[in-house]
């Protein structure tokens, strides 16, 4: 069996066949919508991926650092996070931290073996060039800087990290 695309005209000149370009053309629009479906993937594949970072409020660019994982006891971050949760940090300069951030520091008020504690920024102040963080959990009346027990704000030596996620438990 022989199959040619070519077909000889009556003077010698060479025409294509319908065959082939029927073949092309059914090529052309495989590639055409194949092309328009991979577009469309990438742009929900992006549209995804942003949506992910937004859920780090902004703190997309430090999903290349190291994630530290750590667990949380207590109710002072409820309804946010609780006992048993597992929240997502990162470590950052202090520069980089604003109002409303949730932050991960070491007790300052215990200088022998400090918990970790895991509360928002409700204030920053600047002490003469010294950035100070005043704190405090959702749970919480007061922040820490006004406690009866332990009043305290949180430096550079005592910062951790920024939460950047939270993964609930069942409980």
């Amino acid at each position: 069996m022989n199959i040619s695309f070519f077909e000889k005209e009556s003077g010698g000149n060479t025409k294509i066949s319908f065959k082939l370009l029927s073949t092309v053309i059914l090529i052309l629009v495989f590639l055409i919508g194949l092309s328009l479906y991979l577009s469309n993937s990438n742009n929900a594949y992006n549209s995804d991926f942003e949506n992910r970072t937004s859920l780090f409020q902004g703190y997309g660019a430090y999903l290349d650092d190291r994630i530290n994982y750590s667990g949380v006891r207590g109710s002072s971050m409820e309804p946010t996070f609780g006992d048993n949760d597992k929240i997502l940090w990162v470590e950052v300069a202090i520069e980089n931290v604003e109002q409303g951030d949730i932050i991960i520091y070491r007790d300052p008020t215990d200088s022998s073996d400090p918990d970790l504690i895991v509360h928002r920024v409700v204030d920053i102040m600047n002490d003469e060039g010294t950035i100070l963080f005043e704190t405090k959990g959702d749970n919480r009346k007061t922040s820490d800087a006004n406690t009866s027990t332990s009043s305290y704000y949180v430096s550079d030596n005592s910062l951790e990290g920024v939460v950047i996620g939270v993964l609930y438990s069942k409980n």
